[in-house]
């Protein structure tokens, strides 16, 4: 039972349009990288017969949480977008799919942006603070998100300029009543009746 469940989403995801994929790729990721160390800073040990460090990692929610939080906000809402587009809605609040995740992806990136900014004005006097591979992924991620918009919309208005361009022509066909001519029939797929009826009728 479980494989054939696995079976059918695996059939509808491949169904899915690329930009549509990489949408949901990205806003997957996303959700795991918030959770992943995003910096590190050292803090001293307690050992007092020597100078010692220990690393302290801080994921999206920890040392600057709004951050983190602004990112759940924008896997959600790319979600939401996704899951209309998924059940067959072509715009959600009177906004195309593919323009709303390309808003949503962008504006996370430029979070992520404020987020290293703040992070670096704050720790510019201490030299153990490093950034971690969590904000590398959301970058990524976002980007995957960002760039899956921009490909949906393409397709999109692509799409719409085909049919736009095909149903004027289509409608001037019907108005002229223009019908593919019958195709003539060779003698060698007339049967012997009809060549007999052809010769009684010269010989007349």
């Amino acid at each position: 039972m479980h494989t054939l469940n696995f079976n059918h989403l695996l059939r509808n995801f491949q169904r899915l349009d690329p930009g549509a994929k990489l949408v949901f790729l990205g806003t997957s990721l996303a959700a795991v990288f918030v959770f992943l160390p995003w910096f590190q800073i050292d803090q001293p040990g307690e050992d007092v017969m020597r100078v010692t460090w220990i690393p302290e990692t801080s994921n999206g929610l920890e040392i600057f949480p709004v951050f983190g939080f602004l990112s759940l906000v924008f896997i959600a809402g790319t979600l939401l977008y996704f899951t209309q587009y998924c059940l067959g809605e072509k715009k959600t609040f009177g906004l195309s799919h593919g323009k709303a995740w390309m808003i949503l992806g962008g504006q996370a990136l430029f979070m992520l942006f404020i987020a290293l900014s703040v992070f670096f004005s704050e720790t510019q006097t201490d030299s153990t603070a490093q950034i971690r591979f969590g904000v590398f992924g959301s970058v990524i991620a976002f980007g995957l998100v960002f760039f899956g918009g921009y490909v949906y919309e393409r397709g999109r208005e692509e799409e719409e300029a085909r049919q736009a361009f095909s149903a004027p022509f289509s409608s001037e066909l019907n108005h002229l009543n223009i019908r593919p001519e019958e195709p003539s029939v060779s003698t060698d797929q007339l049967s012997l009746s009809d060549v007999n009826e052809r010769k009684q009728s010269i010989l007349r």
